[in-house]
């Protein structure tokens, strides 16, 4: 709750001083926070907001990088717009060479696919697993400590639910290092 605070003090100020590029950077932390604290609403109507205005304005990385938080909202929420977003961003990503974004939607694609390896889609557990060690291997490349420990959680979680506990286990033991 301090964190959304704090980055709704800073939307403020980025609204009324005309620096462009501060609204969807700031409105991609915000809309992190806002999802976190369950504001789903919230952080769907910022992200889509701040992507639109960088979309306006030119600042096509910034867009860019709403595409993450948003995907992961709308695979929580299981949005039909979820793997459109999710893909889409990733495309973006893979485009402006932005290697963390790419890491981080990776993770949504894989939580997407694990979503729907629940739901008894066929084929989807091992579209999850490929998906959240692609997202591993990047994060820890890039040294995206957070990205990394999330997605190691969400395959971990993965693992368990197919049966493959002693795999989830090295997982568990590198989130406690990291």
């Amino acid at each position: 709750d301090a964190a959304i605070e704090v980055l709704e003090t800073a939307m403020d100020i980025a609204r009324t001083s005309d620096i462009l590029v501060h609204i969807p950077f700031i409105a991609r932390s915000l809309g992190r926070a806002y999802t976190r604290a369950g504001r789903l609403d919230d952080a769907e109507a910022l992200l889509d907001s701040a992507s639109e205005y960088a979309n306006r304005h030119g600042l096509h990385g910034m867009r860019v990088l709403c595409g993450p938080p948003l995907a992961l909202l709308r695979v929580q929420r299981d949005d039909p717009r979820a793997l459109a977003t999710c893909q889409a961003t990733l495309e973006a990503a893979r485009a402006t060479g932005m290697r963390p974004v790419e890491a981080q939607v990776q993770g949504a694609l894989g939580i997407y696919h694990a979503r729907q390896a629940g739901a008894a889609r066929p084929g989807a557990a091992a579209a999850a697993e490929s998906w959240l060690r692609r997202s591993i291997a990047l994060a820890d490349e890039l040294g995206m400590r957070p990205t990394a420990v999330a997605v190691r959680t969400a395959l971990g979680d993965l693992l368990r639910a197919e049966g493959r506990p002693e795999e989830a286990a090295p997982l568990d033991a590198e989130v406690a290092a990291l």
